[in-house]
């Protein structure tokens, strides 16, 4: 993820949306230099984290 996000030119990431269901993968915004990437939404999910609701819960603003 981390080389992707550099790659892409992303300087930073805050937290817009923690799901507490999937400690470690929060909904992003990322910061970056290049327009077209800054205020881009993230979300990185790796392996098994999260539930199988992972990104219907992002899709639908639930925190869970």
């Amino acid at each position: 993820s981390s080389h992707a996000l550099g790659q892409m030119g992303v300087d930073a990431l805050t937290v817009r949306m923690p799901l507490p269901a999937s400690p470690g993968s929060p909904l992003c915004v990322a910061h970056s230099h290049v327009k077209a990437i800054d205020g881009l939404e993230v979300a990185l999910k790796g392996g098994q984290v999260g539930t199988d609701r992972y990104f219907s819960s992002i899709r639908d603003g639930l925190r869970s």
